[in-house]
């Protein structure tokens, strides 16, 4: 009994596992919540924007650049990212200090 081995893989599958293949798909938007949190500061100056050493991979880039007066980073705090939160919500401001699930988990 032969068995036929192709030569070359078939295109887009790996194992039984389908490859990324993003022809014909819709483009996503980059950084959606950096974008929306810049919309609305644009239109109120109380918000703020803090970051614990994450701003990239929490979209808070986008507002760093547009408003770098507003924005903070606390640095591989969290507490300290919401002590100052918290603080900036008593004085009067919106402050925005997004984090991912994990990290929250993790400290």
């Amino acid at each position: 009994m032969a068995t036929t081995v192709p030569t070359q893989p078939t295109r887009g599958v790996t194992g039984t596992i389908l490859a990324s293949d993003t022809t014909g798909a819709q483009a996503i938007a980059s950084a959606p919540f950096g974008h929306a949190l810049v919309q609305a500061a644009e239109r109120n100056p109380r918000i703020v924007g803090l970051t614990a050493d994450l701003g990239k991979y929490t979209d808070m880039h986008v507002f760093a650049e547009r408003f770098p007066e507003r924005f903070f980073q606390i640095g591989m705090a969290e507490q300290n990212l919401i002590g100052v939160a918290a603080g900036l919500a008593r004085t009067g401001f919106v402050p925005f200090a997004p984090r991912t699930a994990k990290e929250w988990c993790q400290r």
